[in-house]
């Protein structure tokens, strides 16, 4: 019987911490605009999430099978000045720190983020970007230097990945 207890609460733990991690689609004005914009300005993306957790804000495109690879920079380089800027910044981060640290008197953790382009063909292609907001790896017990998610990386299929310059 000790068994089928033990069994039934890593169950309920499981389903407790899953359901508190998954994303949530953001829908602020300003991301509701940008979605507009840059949906009509780039033929080639016929769809983009956005969505948060705790410890992420990803941006995830779906492009044309017929993509032109060319395109890939600049919506890259337009949604990553959109999340830096200082109105994304201040209306998503008001959100975000009311949800998940509401009230509580901790040390506010920002979350990475994420720029990723899908590509559906005969076998899907996915291109993955991040950055984070410290200047190096988080660490609770010290201040760390918040950079505006400044440096970006690309991850490789192989799992290595590139600072892009």
């Amino acid at each position: 019987m000790n068994k089928k207890v033990i069994s039934i609460a890593l169950i309920f733990i499981t389903i407790l911490i899953a359901g508190c991690t998954h994303n949530q689609a953001y829908k602020g004005q300003q991301v509701k605009d940008f979605r507009s914009n840059i949906m009509n300005e780039y033929k080639d993306i016929t769809g983009l999430n956005i969505s948060y957790s705790s410890h992420s804000i990803d941006f995830k495109y779906t492009l044309k099978p017929d993509y032109n690879e060319e395109a890939v920079k600049p919506i890259f380089t337009a949604t990553r000045e959109f999340i830096q800027s200082n109105n994304f910044q201040t209306e998503f981060f008001a959100a975000f720190f009311s949800k998940y640290y509401n009230g509580v008197n901790t040390q506010k953790v920002y979350p990475k983020t994420y720029i990723t382009f899908e590509i559906k063909d005969n076998k899907t292609k996915t291109y993955i970007f991040f950055a984070s907001n410290y200047e190096t790896t988080y660490d609770s017990s010290k201040e760390n230097i918040i950079t505006n998610y400044r440096d970006w990386y690309y991850r490789n299929p192989d799992g290595s990945d590139i600072k892009l310059e």
